[in-house]
């Protein structure tokens, strides 16, 4: 009966008198699924009027790629199209029910610079000529995004399957079936119809890793032989004219790029196997976007599971404002849901620096930390403003020139918060380093991916700043609030012995975040480790706003005592785990960290009142004993 009231309520007010509440006429929605410039046939199209939740699909003509459909809904309903076999999604609101609503799409792969299609792969696992492999597992990878496609093969040893591929790209087919195992890879060639990739089985698995897979030109690069079986012979092509014969050969890039590494391994009775991998080599200069790692486990993460252990979902919501940008690759218009938590990123505000047209990201890097900002503002703080500043192109890839503007910019914004998860290879009198304690000097929190090379050392400018948060990341280990077993991701990048960097380290490993306008993707990097702890610290500041604010007044001739009170308290919550130069202070406790921040406010306020009472109160006394003795020798 109580429950009966809003609803009639909610009735009267909002519903004409002449309609009833489920009422909606049926509309017409029609349109065209691109790729690119091209339409795409027999695709299967789902809509949804996001007011009621009813959907209806159908597929796109197989000749004229037109879809059409019909859905009940009413002026000002909004409708979202998702593309299922694209995994793509677009919205439109209703204006008018008695004309179609044309709701169009366009799909776009976001994970490289070349738009990837989908490409048709097919081959035969044979034991021998005329025998057949029957149910082998078959797993495809292009090797340039990392996505991979498993199958099997069918009675006559095929298999069948698609991937997302640009011309050039390369591919790596593995079929394993018993103790039988093989490899080989093939260039993507878009002239033909289908990528035929036959393979023979045998007791032989090429593989290898390279360490580091991201350098400096003229830093070296070890490649290590993990072949499965009993290889005599190996053939490496470093992808930049040069080859080696050598088991675990050391090499050399002269100049910046990625380049595609191959090794072919030949075991005594002659049977061969091949694998390809990534190495990209950076210029010592100029900031970019680490390419986020291969994760671990293909499920992956949710945020929210990240928050669940740093303890953020143990902290009740606040009303304070607080304001964050973060500068990367822009920021798609998309929804993301997150366990049942659908966050809108058009919640954003988008700008760009010097020479990009647009505000929106067509790389898919800022899409992604810019979800986990504003799924933990949207949760945590009811007023918050979260703001994109695009500094990088589509390859991921700035310079110098262009990152400082885009810092000069954040700045300007007067922002709590500065989340960076991007970087450069440090040199003397860092440009990047002196901007960064210059946003720290005038009151900014300044968060950075310390990124995810994984050496000794290798911590990327601007997080290697003294007073920049450098963010590290750790594996959970699927056991989410058990911190006792994570362990350290093998390429996020540490700090030199007796070097306090990184500061602190947040979960990076396999997390499922949204990736560009469309996609979603299972992602791990330090990248996505930093805007955890951005999201974490803004938080901190606004559930104890008033005092940060009255610290910063209260310091205005250096704020960077305030900042650093923040960045002590982070630092102090945190759940010790290993060496100070690979785990920082360790994984951070926020619901410690806010009570922490409280008191060091309190402190930082209390001594100037102290000094200023005491000032007054001398001065006072002065003035008294001043006068007394004026008034003793006047009589």
């Amino acid at each position: 009966m109580h429950r009966a009231i809003p609803i009639l309520i909610t009735f009267i007010l909002f519903t004409p008198a002449i309609y009833v509440v489920a009422e909606r006429s049926d509309v017409v929605v029609k349109g065209y699924v691109y790729i690119e410039d091209q339409k795409v046939y027999n695709a299967l199209v789902i809509v949804t009027n996001m007011n009621t939740t009813t959907s209806n699909s159908t597929y796109t003509n197989s000749s004229t790629g037109l879809y059409s459909l019909t859905i009940p809904a009413d002026v000002e309903d909004v409708l979202r199209i998702t593309v299922i076999s694209f995994s793509g999604e677009n919205t439109t609101t209703v204006t008018n029910t008695t004309r179609p609503v044309w709701l169009n799409i366009t799909i776009q792969s976001s994970t490289a610079t070349l738009f990837r299609h989908p490409v048709g792969i097919a081959g035969y696992v044979m034991y021998s000529p005329g025998n057949p492999v029957s149910g082998a597992s078959v797993f495809i990878t292009n090797v340039n995004t990392g996505e991979t496609k498993t199958t099997t093969t069918n009675s006559n040893g095929l298999y069948v399957t698609t991937l997302g591929a640009a011309d050039g790209d390369t591919i790596k087919v593995v079929a394993m079936l018993g103790e039988s195992m093989t490899s080989d890879i093939k260039q993507i060639d878009l002239t033909k119809t289908t990528q035929w990739v036959n393979l023979t089985m045998g007791h032989l698995l090429a593989d290898f890793k390279a360490e580091p897979s991201t350098v400096k030109v003229n830093e070296p690069v070890s490649f290590r032989d993990r072949t499965v079986g009993n290889p005599v012979s190996w053939l490496w092509s470093f992808g930049d004219g040069t080859s080696s014969s050598q088991r675990n050969p050391t090499h050399t890039y002269k100049k910046e790029g990625t380049y595609t590494v191959t090794l072919k391994v030949t075991d005594a009775s002659g049977k061969t196997s091949q694998t390809a991998g990534i190495v990209r080599v950076l210029s010592t200069k100029n900031p970019h976007i680490p390419t986020p790692e291969k994760p671990t486990y293909p499920k992956g993460y949710t945020i929210k599971q990240m928050c669940e252990l740093l303890r953020i979902d143990k902290i009740t919501k606040s009303p304070n404002k607080v304001t964050i940008v973060y500068i990367d690759t822009g920021c798609a218009y998309r929804t993301f849901n997150v366990e049942g938590h659908l966050i809108d990123l058009s919640k954003i505000e988008r700008v760009s620096a010097y020479k990009f047209y647009s505000p929106e990201d067509r790389y898919g890097h800022g899409t992604a930390v810019a979800s986990i900002l504003l799924y933990i503002l949207e949760t945590k703080v009811d007023n918050y403003r979260i703001i994109s500043i695009k500094a990088f192109n589509d390859k991921g890839e700035t310079s110098i020139d262009i990152f400082l503007m885009a810092m000069d910019m954040a700045k300007m914004f007067k922002p709590d918060i500065v989340s960076i998860s991007a970087g450069a290879y440090p040199t003397k009198n860092d440009p990047l380093v002196r901007k960064a304690e210059e946003l720290v000097k005038s009151g900014i929190v300044v968060v950075a991916s310390a990124g995810n090379v994984g050496q000794t050392g290798s911590i990327l400018s601007p997080a290697i700043a003294p007073d920049v948060i450098a963010v590290g990341a750790e594996d959970p280990r699927q056991t989410i609030t058990n911190l006792r077993d994570d362990v350290l991701c093998r390429w996020s990048s540490k700090g030199y012995p007796g070097q306090n960097k990184p500061d602190v380290v947040a979960p990076g490993e396999s997390i499922r975040l949204p990736w560009g306008r469309t996609e979603e993707h299972v992602l791990s990097g330090t990248s996505f480790s930093a805007p955890l702890v951005a999201g974490g610290i803004a938080i901190m500041i606004s559930k104890n706003k008033q005092l940060y604010d009255f610290a910063k007044t209260l310091y205005f001739w250096d704020k960077k005592i305030v900042v650093n009170a923040v960045k002590d308290a982070l630092e102090e919550s945190c759940y010790i785990k290993g060496k100070r130069n690979e785990w920082g202070a360790g994984i951070p406790i926020f619901s410690v960290a806010v009570e922490r921040l409280h008191w060091k406010l309190f402190l930082l306020l209390l001594f100037p009142i102290m000094v200023i009472v005491v000032v007054v109160a001398s001065a006072s006394i002065f003035i008294t004993l001043r006068r007394r003795k004026w008034w003793q020798t006047s009589f």
